[in-house]
C-alpha cells in the first residue's frame, strides 16, 4: 500500500511539474489579442513577426521611414498602425531591431483585448480588478493632451520586471499604460518597454509615424 501510494504521489508531482513548465512557457503578461481574428501581439516580437500574426498582404505592410531626412535623424523609434475601425492597433518598432518596443489601442469599441480582460471603454474599476493598484499614485499621474497645458485625464500605470513581478518603478522591463477619459472610461491602452534609451516615459517623444511625421514636436 506504501509502495502505491508513493508511486500515485510521484506521478501527481510529475504532472504538476508538466503543468506548471506549460504554463510557464506561455507568455501571458502584456499581450494583446484580437477576439475577432486570433491575432496575438506582445513586446519583442519582430516586424515579420508581427505581419505574420495580422496575415498582412504585401500591400498591407508598413515600411521603415528614410532616416536621411532631417527630422528623423534623432529618431529611436518607428511607429505603425494596422487594420481599420475596430481592428485598428498602433505598433511601435525599435528603429535599429525592428522590434515591438510599444503596443497602443484606442479606437472604441476594439477588438484588441489585453491579457484577455481589458479593452477600451472599461472602467478604474475593472481595470484594478485585474492588475491590483498601479506602481504610480493616481494623483501623480494625471496626463494632458493638446498643448500639454490642460489635464485630460487619469493615466493608470502598472510596472514590472524582467520576471513579470509589478515593481514600484525600479527595475522595470515594461509597463502597462492606461489612460482613463473624463467619463471615467478607458481611451488608451498601452503596453511599453523600458528602455533606458527612450524616455522615462517610454517611446512616445522619440519616435515617429510610418508617414515621416515627427513625433518631437
Amino acid at each position: 500500500m506504501k509502495q502505491k501510494n508513493r508511486t500515485l504521489t510521484g506521478l501527481l508531482l510529475l504532472a504538476l511539474c508538466l503543468a506548471l513548465t506549460a504554463c510557464g512557457g506561455e507568455k501571458t503578461l502584456g499581450v494583446v489579442k484580437n477576439q475577432e481574428t486570433g491575432a496575438s501581439l506582445s513586446l519583442g516580437m519582430t516586424r515579420e513577426e508581427v505581419e505574420t500574426a495580422l496575415k498582412l498582404s504585401s500591400e498591407e505592410k508598413e515600411h521603415r521611414p528614410d532616416k536621411t531626412w532631417p527630422e528623423l535623424k534623432e529618431a529611436l523609434s518607428w511607429q505603425a498602425h494596422y487594420g481599420k475601425l475596430e481592428n485598428l492597433i498602433t505598433v511601435c518598432y525599435d528603429w535599429d531591431t525592428d522590434k515591438v518596443v510599444e503596443l497602443g489601442v484606442e479606437q472604441s469599441p476594439s477588438n484588441w483585448v489585453l491579457d484577455g480582460a481589458i479593452t477600451t471603454g472599461a472602467t478604474k474599476e475593472e481595470i484594478k480588478k485585474q492588475y491590483g493598484e498601479p506602481s504610480v499614485p493616481e494623483d501623480q499621474a494625471i496626463y494632458y493632451r493638446n498643448d500639454n497645458t490642460q489635464a485630460y485625464g487619469v493615466g493608470l500605470s502598472y510596472n514590472y520586471d524582467a520576471d513579470g513581478a509589478k515593481t514600484d518603478g525600479t527595475n522595470t522591463d515594461m509597463f502597462l499604460s492606461f489612460m482613463i477619459d473624463p467619463d471615467g472610461e478607458l481611451d488608451h491602452v498601452g503596453v511599453i518597454k523600458y528602455d533606458k534609451k527612450y524616455d522615462i516615459v517610454g517611446v512616445d517623444d522619440n519616435h515617429v509615424d510610418f508617414t515621416g511625421e515627427s513625433k518631437n514636436g
